[in-house]
């Protein structure tokens, strides 16, 4: 809850800062200017078979190319290959054992494209 807070009260700030750090009388005077009562419009256009066809694609949903056993074999992009991602080993010798298990358990997987460097040892666990 705290860590949710958080991230609200720091997105709150930088949306502030985005809008020119605006005062309270400027933003409830165009928070006033819109018109939230009728939203009808915004979904009219889509069909049910335009919901349908985004829900197949979705391999959290059953479709697509989930094979139900959580072993999902797309991660779109443009590029085609997969999510690539370069993990940066920072553990001791006393974690290599679990580290080069759990890499060869997640690389294993089609949708990811996992690379690893070694960097230095970092027993902070701080960035």
């Amino acid at each position: 809850r705290l860590v949710s807070l958080a991230f609200f009260v720091v997105g709150a700030v930088v949306a502030w800062h985005m809008a020119g750090r605006p005062t309270w009388d400027d933003a409830i005077t165009a928070l006033g200017q819109f018109d939230v009562s009728d939203f009808k419009h915004v979904l009219g256009n889509l069909s049910d078979t335009d919901w349908s066809n985004g829900f197949n694609e979705d391999p959290f949903n059953g479709g697509g190319s989930d094979t139900g056993d959580g072993d999902f074999k797309v991660w779109k992009q443009s590029k085609g290959q997969g999510l690539e991602l370069t993990l940066q080993n920072a553990l001791d010798d006393d974690w290599q054992s679990e580290y080069e298990a759990a890499y060869a358990d997640w690389n294993e997987c089609e949708a990811l494209d996992l690379s690893t460097v070694t960097v230095q040892v970092d027993n902070s666990c701080k960035a």
